[in-house]
């Protein structure tokens, strides 16, 4: 592939150089020239602005900080982003010589052509600056990445061989074509197994194999394409003449719709089945049928020729041939029916020559069945011919006998008409008591009596299905009682009973009338008392009842009423009963007295019962009157001579009592000017409803005293004032100052405040004065001057004004007696608050207090460094808030940190800095610089590897090893490796730091491939089973592969890529396959072979001798484990299968039934076993359930049908129990006579005893209707 790239620069601009890039690199350079003859060592270079991406071009601006002295260049190298650049970048040029110094410089415009890339794919690439006139150049700049426009379309390989059969020596031509190829011309193919190959990295080889072999080719789009496709291709290799073998189809006689299965055996070469409708042919190949089994089918009536060709080295034969005759399936037809619920029809089927019924139909016949059907059923008939089948459905419809609903108006009164009713449709016949009989639907008995109790019969008949029922009917009497619950009090409930009746009417006393059964007389009066009657009904009857009621008069009852002062007793009398109960809180004293003694006013009912039983309440209510709550008062104490008041209350009447013979009936009275004498305990009583309280209070006389005083003389602030106890304070003072406190003060006081002050107080209605002297004196005017802030070891100077003496307190316990202080080499800790204090001639003092702030110098820290050529060195200082570098080369700058290119050692020197707080306060520092050459590098490795195997890594050229690589690589020393490359993400490019001993590092890279280890699955042809079985073994995915050896459990040892083997015990059998690729990597694969045990079938049944419809039970025996499913066939009777383990059966017909269960366990291994039953015959008995003996000839006899009897018995009963006709022989019924008159209509009873052929007897008891 060639590229074009146009150059932009001077007079060369515009002139074309062609790169041929190689394979897997893509490589693009632009570059500057300079006219000089030294030349400057070269920097990586770095992008300017934002690379553009168009539909073709990657168009990049690049620029260097090289002086530049010498032809260079830019080289850059493209891969996709998943592949490891090559780093081959053999192909460059030079541009056109410039003028001009300083740097950075900036190279001409690079636009590369993309279009030979794959679209949409992400691409990364990287630069680096070269000398053109050199091998000599900077390192990599790191990786960048752009994604080309388009999308990504996945590309596919197409492979052919011609011929694709060949017999040796002959050989195919393989050819891989590949569609949406990308990524320019750095594809690879790679093909295996490449033994029989011509070429293994061709597009087209030559196969020459002398096996069959199946071919993988691989393409790769390399370093520009990133992508994989791949396809397989087989070659057939027939090595010895085609034989025909020997040809079989299994059945060779079958069914229409049914498969055959065509079998070769012992052939040799490529086979292919052929089919014709004739023995003469032509015969046609079967399309896809070219192994040695092939199943045909599903196939039509008629006869079918198969064969088959082999194909082989130099000929193709033919083998013989097959005749497969398909026989036609019969035509079958049966016929339909209806019948009435629990009858039974026959069915007939034509049309084949064997037939086989559904479940319900019982076969009677080579072509007959019968059936009994609970509901309208389809039966279906499979018929077989020439062992073929087919089927057809009988539909049986079920007419449903007639549903009777029966009624009547029973229990009916005697005398009374008894109605019956009916519904179901059809003809109705009615049979009853008394000889009853009836053909209406709803007939009526007039004029009832006792005979015409008991069963009512009717049978219906609809559409010839009939239904017969009965009703009992009752005669009845109604018999009545009446009572009542009483004697009664007046104003208790009367309750009135009466017996179970349907309507009830009820009078009585006081014009009383109810319909209830059992009524009621609430709060009732001595007027309720009489006799009640009571008339009742039930159906038409009806009868009377009387029951008497008493009602007796309640007593009158009195008692007195009465008041109590609290905590007396209160005395009750009671009057009007016999005896008398007192409530709770009432305590008896006598027949009609009692006493209480209630906390307040209280009711209390008294009852009293008189003579006859009866009650009456009174009520008592006692008042109860509380002693007064008193309160006294006086306004003690009095100041001698003044009045004395004293307080009362409390409501009623007042008596006083204290010192001196006082006494007073005044609620509240006045001793005027008292004395001493006056002074004591004052008593007062209060009387209210005549309960009385007495309480006291005390009075006291007295005379005020008073002091006043301060605690001054006073500077300037709070003045104290103080007076000794009282009731009340009125000061007065200089300034206008007023207080009414006891000892008030004043705050924030001036000379102003100096003087005299007054008090004034008053105790009760006393009063006394006094006064005290206060002097209050100036306080000093202080004043501080200070030159803060100031720098760290500066000299701080304060002065003080403001006159007396003068005290200095500050940060760090300083302390001075100076008016005017100054502090040199101040410190960080001096900053703070400084306090004065100033004293005048008063001794007053006052203080006043200045802020310092002293600056800290800036702490700094400077860094140089120690740098190699083609580095960047640096220096670095900190504390600081502005930098002033300055250095060798007249190097300046203002930078905190800044940096230097170092391509040779003439930066290398002195540093100087002046660092600036934030503050302002600054310090001067220093560094060095120091630079040294790179060492020279190299690397390699023992690579390539297969998975998991050890590599190592060697280098050379320095002190100090540090090796990074894929999946996170790393390690120090200068050789060193893995131990196992057990993951495919080592392959990559390895890189090695190597160190000098002056710290100095170069880079070295080497590439590492680890193959992957063969990856195959074991598949088998069969790889589970049921014992004994044999299977064959495969690898797949084996295009790569080389060789194998195989074992069974551990055992044997068989070489070769496929593998054949048989298991005839049940277990698990590992399979495990160790192979080897082309490369000669080796990997294991496994596959467990679960071979299953075959269970054994088994059963029993009983009873031992079934009967035809006897239950019979069927036990399964069988034998092995994890048995699941049970599978019973009842062949011959009519195909029923059950599910079941232990299944129930029924056989409708005696005879022998073959009978067949497959066992399966868990694993779907199955065994059969079929044992035969023999059914024997047992009776069967119909008895009908009435008849007509009018000698019509229809039903005239009652004779019960039945087969299977060897001795029976049947006796013939009246409702009365007397025995009317008895037999021992089956053929003989009975006509309905009794001693030779026949007996009337009606229902008689009948006992038949039947023994069965085993002897076992049965006993039917029921009843026949004789109808007329």
């Amino acid at each position: 592939m060639y590229l074009t790239t146009t150059l932009f620069s001077g007079k060369r601009s515009g002139i074309p150089k062609k790169i041929k890039a190689a394979a897997l690199l893509l490589i693009f350079v632009c570059g500057f020239q300079y006219n000089s003859t030294a030349c400057s060592p070269l920097n990586v270079p770095t992008i300017v602005g934002s690379p553009t991406i168009t539909a073709t071009q990657l168009i990049i601006k690049w620029q260097s900080t090289t002086p530049y002295f010498c032809p260079d260049v830019i080289v850059v190298e493209i891969a996709c982003n998943s592949a490891a650049f090559s780093g081959l970048a053999a192909y460059s040029f030079t541009s056109s010589v410039m003028t001009g110094a300083g740097t950075p410089y900036a190279y001409p415009t690079m636009s590369i052509n993309i279009t030979p890339l794959c679209p949409g794919t992400v691409y990364k690439y990287r630069a680096k600056e070269k000398n053109n006139a050199s091998t000599t150049s900077s390192a990599w700049t790191s990786n960048f990445t752009f994604t080309t426009p388009g999308t990504f379309i996945q590309p596919t390989l197409n492979l052919t061989a011609s011929p694709n059969s060949i017999c040796p020596p002959q050989t195919s031509q393989l050819t891989a074509n590949l569609v949406n190829g990308c990524g320019g011309s750095g594809i690879t193919y790679s093909w295996a197994p490449g033994a029989s190959l011509s070429c293994i990295t061709c597009s087209n080889p030559i196969a020459s194999p002398a096996v069959s072999t199946t071919y993988t080719c691989w393409a790769t789009g390399g370093q520009w394409g990133c992508w994989t496709a791949s396809n397989t291709i087989n070659v057939a290799v027939t090595t010895v003449p085609p034989n025909p073998g020997i040809i079989s189809a299994n059945p060779s006689t079958l069914c229409a719709g049914k498969s055959t299965t065509l079998s070769s055996t012992s052939y040799t070469g490529n086979l292919q089945w052929q089919s014709s409708a004739s023995a003469g042919g032509p015969f046609a190949n079967i399309v896809g049928a070219t192994s040695g089994t092939y199943v045909a089918g599903p196939l039509s009536a008629g006869t079918i020729y198969y064969q088959a060709t082999v194909a082989g080295c130099g000929s193709t034969l033919t083998t013989n041939q097959v005749q497969v005759t398909v026989n036609p399936s019969p035509t079958v037809t049966v016929n339909s029916a209806s019948m009435c619920a629990g009858q039974s029809v026959n069915l007939t089927a034509n049309g084949a020559a064997s037939y086989t019924w559904s479940a319900g139909a019982n076969s009677t016949g080579v072509n007959t069945a019968s059936a009994a059907p609970a509901s309208t059923t389809a039966f279906t008939v499979t018929g077989m011919s020439a062992g073929c089948t087919s089927s057809a459905v009988s539909n049986v419809t079920v007419i449903p006998n007639p549903i009777i609903n029966i009624g009547s108006n029973s229990p009916v009164c005697a005398g009374f008409n008894l109605n019956l009713t009916s519904t179901g449709g059809g003809i109705y016949q009615w049979n009853g008591p008394n000889a009853f009989t009836s053909g209406v639907q709803n007939p009526t008995i007039v004029g009832t009596s006792t005979l015409n109790a008991g069963v009512y019969n009717l049978t219906v008949t609809t559409s010839g299905c009939s239904s017969s029922t009965n009703i009992s009917v009752s005669i009845v009497t109604p018999t009545l009682s009446a009572s009542n619950t009483g004697p009664y009090c007046a104003g208790q409930t009367v309750v009135l009973n009466g017996s179970s009746a349907v309507s009830y009417t009820w009078t009585g006393p006081n014009a009383f009338a109810s319909s209830l059964q059992n009524p009621t007389i609430v709060t009732s009066t001595t007027l309720a008392s009489g006799t009640y009657t009571l008339k009742a009904t039930l159906g038409t009857c009806t009868a009377i009842a009387t029951t008497t009621v008493l009602v007796k008069p309640n007593p009158v009852i009195t008692v007195n009423s009465t008041s109590i002062c609290a905590g007396n007793i209160a005395t009750l009398s009671a009057n009007g009963g016999a005896s008398y109960a007192w409530p709770s809180g009432v305590n008896t004293t006598g027949i009609n007295t009692a006493t209480t003694s209630p906390a307040l006013t209280s009711a209390f009912t008294v009852t009293g019962t008189a003579a006859n039983g009866c009650t009456a309440t009174a009520v008592s209510t006692v008042t109860v009157y509380q002693y007064p709550v008193v309160n006294i008062g006086s306004n003690s104490p009095v100041c001698l001579g003044f009045n004395l008041n004293l307080t009362g209350s409390g409501g009623g009447t007042y008596n006083w009592a204290g010192p001196n013979a006082f006494t007073s009936a005044a609620q509240n009275p006045t001793v005027v000017g008292v004395t001493t004498a006056a002074a004591g305990v004052y008593n007062l009583t209060v009387t209210a409803n005549a309960c009385s309280t007495t309480t006291n209070i005390s009075v006291t006389v007295v005379t005020p005293t008073l002091n006043a005083s301060n605690t001054g003389p006073y500077c300037e602030g709070t003045v104290q004032l103080n007076a000794t106890a009282a009731s009340s304070y009125t000061w007065t003072g200089p300034n206008g100052f007023t207080s009414s406190l006891q000892n008030p003060t004043i705050p924030n006081s001036t000379p102003l405040a100096s003087g005299t002050y007054t008090v004034k107080v008053s105790i009760g209605t006393c009063t006394a004065i006094n006064t005290t002297s206060v002097t209050v004196n100036p306080l000093p005017t202080p004043n501080i001057i200070s030159n803060s802030p100031v720098c760290e070891a500066s000299t701080l100077t304060l002065q003080g004004s403001g006159g007396g003496t003068y005290a200095w307190s500050g940060p760090s316990a300083f302390s001075s007696n100076l008016q005017n202080i100054s502090v040199p080499n101040v410190p960080v800790s001096s900053g703070g608050v400084y306090t004065l204090t100033v004293t005048n001639v008063y001794n007053c003092s006052r203080t006043a207090t200045a802020n310092v702030v002293i600056l800290p110098l800036p702490v700094i820290s400077i860094i140089g460094s120690t740098v190699c050529i083609g580095g960047t060195a640096s220096v670095s200082a900190t504390g600081g808030g502005s930098y002033s570098w300055t250095g060798p080369n007249g190097f300046t700058s203002a930078l905190q940190s800044p940096t230097m290119a170092v391509p040779n050692t003439s930066v290398a020197g002195v540093y100087n800095v002046v660092i600036t707080g934030t503050n302002g306060c600054s310090l001067n520092g220093a560094t060095n610089v120091a630079a040294f050459a790179l060492p020279n590098t190299t690397a390699w490795n023992s690579g390539p590897v297969c998975l998991g195997a050890p590599v190592t890594f060697s280098s050379s050229g320095g002190l100090i090893y540090s090796w990074t690589g894929p999946n996170g690589f790393v390690a120090p020393t200068q050789n060193t490796g893995l131990s196992s490359a057990n993951s495919l993400a080592f392959t990559g490019t390895y890189t090695v730091g190597i160190t000098d001993s002056k710290g100095c590092q170069g880079y070295a890279t080497t590439y590492l491939l680890v193959r992957d280890l063969p990856q195959a699955n074991i598949t088998a042809t069969k790889k589970d089973g049921c014992i004994p079985f044999c299977s064959s073994f495969s690898l797949s995915n084996n295009t790569t592969l080389a060789s194998a050896i195989w074992t069974n459990n551990g055992l044997g040892n068989s070489s070769g890529l496929t593998y054949s083997d048989c298991f005839r015990n049940d277990g698990k059998y590992l399979i495990t396959s160790n192979y080897t690729d082309i490369y000669g990597c080796k990997n294991t694969s496994t596959l467990v072979v679960n071979a299953y045990p075959v269970p054994f079938a088994d059963f029993s049944y009983g009873p031992g001798k079934p009967v035809e419809e006897e239950e019979v039970s069927f036990s399964d025996a069988s034998l092995g484990a994890s048995i699941n499913q049970w599978s019973w066939f009842f062949v011959n009777n009519g195909g029923y299968t059950s599910a079941q383990q232990n299944p129930f059966y029924v056989f409708q017909q005696p005879g022998g039934y073959a009978v067949t269960l497959i066992v399966t366990n868990k694993w779907g291994c199955k065994d059969t076993v079929t044992k035969p039953i023999q059914i024997f015959e047992d009776f069967n008995l119909y008895i009908p359930n009435a008849f007509t003996p009018n000698d019509d000839g229809l039903n005239d006899v009652f004779s019960p049908k039945g087969h299977g009897l060897v001795k029976y018995t049947m006796r013939i009963f009246d409702r009365w129990g007397e025995e009317l006709f008895s037999t021992k022989e089956f053929s003989i019924g009975w006509d309905g006579s009794f001693k030779g008159k026949i007996c009337p209509a009606d229902v008689y009873a009948y006992k038949i005893v039947a023994f069965d052929l085993q002897g076992k007897s049965r006993l039917y008891v029921g009843h026949i209707t004789l109808l007329k």
